[in-house]
């Protein structure tokens, strides 16, 4: 069954951004303390990351595939990998798809202590000039000689 705020495929921004987040980590952690934890290095790390996603391109995931693709984990200590996306929407998809792919890990690679932590990049929004006026009052903060040649000229900023 799709999560939500996916249908037949297709993600609904407004669902996931809805969605009441992740779970706590009460809810998260299992014991498997009795179970393996056979050490893996970074190239058998990546061969499985891959196999998923291919699996991930089968069933037609292209917006998962993406992600996962464009954020490849950070592998740290205990078997921690550290997942950093570009947005919310990103995250959310995949921690509804986390749960699968955790599994697909440890099984796959005999390791039971393997845990996905994710966090959303936070970039500074630079400001958009959409405007011909916003443009040139941006272009004559920085070059104050401008606004006076557009006086002396008689310009319009809006054309």
């Amino acid at each position: 069954m799709l999560g939500k705020g996916f249908k037949s495929g297709t993600v609904s921004i407004n669902a996931m951004l809805n969605d009441s987040g992740p779970k706590s980590e009460e809810e998260e952690i299992e014991d498997f303390s009795d179970r393996p934890r056979t050490p893996f290095n970074e190239e058998d790390f990546k061969a499985k990351w891959n196999q998923y996603i291919g699996v991930l391109k089968k069933d037609k995931r292209a917006s998962l595939t993406s992600t996962m693709l464009s954020c490849r984990p950070e592998i740290g200590e205990n078997f921690l990998l550290n997942m950093v996306f570009d947005n919310k929407v990103q995250e959310s998809e995949f921690n509804h798809h986390k749960t699968e792919l955790l599994g697909f890990l440890r099984e796959s690679l005999n390791n039971w202590g393997i845990q996905i932590e994710t966090e959303v990049r936070v970039e500074e929004q630079k400001k958009k000039y959409y405007t011909n006026k916003e443009r040139f009052e941006r272009m004559a903060e920085l070059n104050p000689k401008l606004a006076e040649l557009r006086k002396r000229l008689n310009l319009d900023p809006d054309y």
